[in-house]
């Protein structure tokens, strides 16, 4: 083989691999849009176990994987609680619902919010915040979760 065939064929893998290299996009990731549906499961004198759904958007046709859930409950800056993930989800194109488990501390709410207060209104504001970290392949992207939501006591 001669050196220019050599050449031509070393020329035309560049330009193919930097076609390709080019045309590669950043992936948009899903988009938090928040929380619904909470219900309250079970509820005794230091707990209360509620269920509800993040609501995340997609605009990718590839699917994404939830990596991890890392949010805190918050009521007057005390961490008062978590937000679990029911189940392993995957995120598809449009709007996804996926289900969580809410564990909040009523021994610690009950400390921020006197007790009279508590049995008179019986609802609850607190703050979510954190993070919920999905992946695609090798790329992940961290999505910031800082919402107020409020939510009855009655079961």
């Amino acid at each position: 083989m001669s050196n220019y065939f050599i050449r031509l064929h070393i020329l035309i893998t560049f330009l193919f691999t930097g076609i390709i290299l080019s045309s590669c996009k950043e992936p948009v990731p899903p988009e938090y849009t928040g929380i619904e549906n909470i219900v309250v499961d079970e509820i005794n004198s230091e707990t209360a176990k509620l269920t509800g759904e993040v609501i995340l958007m997609s605009e990718e046709k590839v699917s994404w994987n939830i990596r991890d859930v890392d949010i805190d409950v918050f009521q007057d800056e005390k961490n008062v609680g978590n937000l679990k993930i029911a189940d392993n989800s995957k995120i598809e194109f449009g709007k996804n619902t996926v289900p969580v488990i809410l564990i909040i501390n009523l021994k610690e709410v009950g400390k921020l919010n006197s007790l009279l207060s508590l049995l008179v209104s019986k609802s609850i504001t607190v703050n979510l915040r954190g993070n919920i970290k999905v992946g695609k392949f090798v790329y992940n992207k961290v999505l910031p979760v800082n919402e107020t939501i409020e939510f009855q006591l009655e079961k």
